[in-house]
């Protein structure tokens, strides 16, 4: 009896080995909750953390940055700064503020559906406007905790400790259109922002006055809107005063389709009561209007850069000294400020309406700005045939080479790549039909005996064949060498060159008379070849 129950029993052994994922778990019922009612003990909470990581990203020629196109967008030519004793004062000629305006002053940071207890309201972002880091004068709180704003009648505040923001009417209102701002000095440390001393002003000044022309430059404009003229920059605590003065006139281009502007500006620099030192600077920009393609026809983009029509425009410029290029300045892409981190690579610089990164510091890598850089290039090049060779003379083509770094690279390589492909290379053939080749059916001339044996449109126009940098340029776009073996291929076979022990290396002009034996009886090439 006892072996059957033993027989009978399963082993707990086997239960022990039995695998857990194979118990079968009862799920917990829900809870019976719901949430109370929490009446007037909600609020609303922003972490004042959110703007002062922006401020503290920022730095003084940000500043500038936002307060020139603010000013600019306002239609106004003429900005001061100016930083006193105990603030910063900023005063403008612009339009006033508008109603979309002064909701966005409502915000401390931001536009859409506000946050807050007027949950229901919404603020507009800024239409059409050329755009910075989007803050605007939020980035005055670089130096300050409290930004007064006034205009038309009324005075606004926007307080970043507190987060809140206020506008009631200005008893003090001088009468007249333009916006006008002050800024008291932090003067205590504020979580991460440290107080604004003469020292960090005095460096705060040279950051500014660092960036002045790029921001500045591309903002004067011909015609009945002049953009931006003037900018006064002023410091009491150091006694200094920038003074930029700059202008915009409308010029001729040979190019049909293309209108050119030349700026110039003038930056004096003034310590106390001494002379000061000045500075100048002209450019010449050439832009052309041109149709969007169908998968951009929603694009949103600056009225800057809008013409009538539908139509978009995107320029090239070169800055200029005594009448001729400066090569050794690299080019920017500006849109219209100028980028900071991107570089076309050569003396040419874009401007366009890109699309840039989180802190607007360098163009993205999208379908958009490859179209603008690929359109920017191909003016560059119809330019140089039809306008800047003969303006320039061989400066046109040593514009376009390499004379510093090139981010991204698209503007060079499409520069390079159009340079090679098309018919852009002008020859000293009489003949108009002839006047422009590609680069292949072109030859350089090792030495002056080696000159002259083909016909003219095989040669490059006189002036670009004696600048030893073009000949590089030419080079390296495929315009062969012609060399002695060149010469010695060209004198001593036809077609047939098997027997030929002078070989021809890459790069090395292959040419040969056609019909050999009827060419070589020409008299007047026997003479030629008798008198070398």
């Amino acid at each position: 009896m006892r072996s059957s129950a033993r027989d009978t029993t399963p082993p707990r052994r086997k239960r022990r080995t039995q695998q857990p994922s194979q118990k079968t778990i009862a799920a917990p019922e829900p809870e019976a909750w719901s949430p109370p009612d929490f009446g007037d003990q909600r609020r609303t909470r922003i972490g004042a953390n959110i703007v002062e990581q922006f401020v503290a990203g920022h730095h003084a020629s940000d500043v500038l940055r936002e307060l020139v196109q603010n000013e600019f967008d306002g239609g106004g030519n003429r900005l001061t700064l100016t930083f006193g004793e105990g603030a910063l004062d900023v005063t403008g000629n612009g339009r006033g503020i508008n109603t979309g305006g002064w909701k966005r002053l409502s915000v401390i940071v931001g536009t859409g559906r506000v946050v807050g207890e007027d949950a229901a309201e919404g603020v507009p972002p800024k239409p059409n406007g050329i755009g910075s880091k989007n803050f605007g004068l939020r980035s005055l709180f670089l130096f300050g905790d409290e930004i007064y704003v006034r205009s038309r009648g009324h005075v606004a505040i926007l307080d970043l400790p507190t987060l809140e923001t206020g506008r009631v009417r200005d008893r003090a209102w001088w009468g007249g259109a333009g916006v006008r701002l002050k800024v008291p000095y932090r003067r205590r440390t504020f979580e991460k922002l440290e107080r604004f001393t003469a020292e960090e002003e005095k460096r705060a000044f040279e950051m500014m006055a660092s960036g002045m022309l790029a921001t500045l430059v591309k903002l004067a404009l011909a015609g009945r809107r002049p953009g931006i003229r003037e900018l006064l920059l002023r410091s009491v605590r150091n006694d200094r005063t920038l003074s930029w003065r700059q202008k915009a006139e409308a010029v001729q281009c040979r190019m049909r389709g293309v209108s050119a502007l030349r700026r110039t500006g003038r930056l004096r620099d003034q310590q106390g009561d001494g002379p000061g030192d000045a500075r100048t600077f002209e450019e010449l920009e050439f832009t052309r209007a041109m149709a969007l393609p169908a998968e951009y026809a929603g694009v949103s983009y600056p009225d800057y850069y809008r013409k009538a029509g539908g139509m978009i425009r995107i320029g090239v410029s070169v800055p200029i000294v005594r009448r001729r290029i400066d090569l050794t300045r690299t080019g920017n892409f500006y849109y219209p400020l100028q980028t900071p981190d991107s570089r076309t690579g050569c003396a040419v610089s874009v401007s366009a309406p890109f699309d840039l990164d989180s802190d607007w510091s360098s163009l993205l890598d999208n379908s958009w700005n490859r179209w603008l850089i690929d359109q920017a290039a191909r003016l560059t090049i119809d330019l140089l045939k039809e306008d800047w060779f003969r303006r320039f003379g061989a400066d046109a083509f040593r514009a376009l080479i390499l004379n510093g770094p090139a981010t991204p690279l698209r503007f060079a390589e499409a520069i390079a790549r159009h340079l090679s492909e098309e018919a852009c290379w002008p020859t000293r053939a009489a003949d108009p039909s002839e006047r422009y080749a590609k680069a292949s059916h072109l030859v350089l001339p090792e030495d002056p005996f080696l000159d002259g044996f083909l016909s003219d449109s095989r040669y490059l126009d006189p002036a670009l064949q004696a600048d030893k940098d073009v000949r590089v340029l030419a080079i390296k776009s495929r315009v062969d060498r012609f060399t002695l073996s060149s010469l010695v291929r060209l004198r001593c076979a036809g077609e047939n060159r098997e027997r030929l022990e002078t070989k021809i290396e890459d790069g090395e002009a292959n040419y040969r008379y056609t019909p050999y034996a009827a060419s070589l009886s020409n008299p007047d090439r026997q003479g030629r070849w008798l008198l070398r």
